[in-house]
């Protein structure tokens, strides 16, 4: 059974095993350089990451101090006002209690002059309304 085309067609088997076995390896080869760019992209990003950490760590520790700074600021600029209001507050009491006329004429003066202000605004704007 040494006929030619049983010659050929096992030639060309061959031929056909020998490519299907070339495009495996060279899959395989893909694969295996895939797999290992993968590998090295992912040990970059972790890194990367490794180096990012604790940057990311000192800003947030630093955003934290300057917060709890602002804070204890405000907080001790409250606790100012307020003991600076209370001061006037007594002085103000004080002062009513040992001059109770003159308070009274000060702030009817007060009064006037306001209600003065307000009434040369309100007459000012009706003029420039026509």
């Amino acid at each position: 059974m040494n006929n030619p085309t049983t010659k050929v067609a096992s030639a060309a088997r061959s031929a056909l095993d020998e490519g299907v076995d070339a495009t495996h390896g060279a899959l395989d080869s893909g694969r295996d350089f895939a797999n290992e760019t993968m590998d090295r992209a992912g040990q970059k990003v972790r890194g990367l990451r490794d180096q990012v950490d604790p940057l990311v760590d000192q800003l947030k520790s630093r955003a934290q101090d300057v917060a709890s700074r602002g804070k204890e600021y405000a907080a001790d600029a409250k606790y100012r006002a307020q003991q600076q209001i209370s001061r006037y507050a007594d002085a103000t009491g004080e002062y009513v209690a040992e001059q109770p006329m003159r308070s009274v004429l000060i702030a009817v003066a007060a009064g006037a002059a306001i209600a003065a202000v307000v009434m040369l605004a309100t007459r000012n704007t009706n003029r420039n309304r026509y």
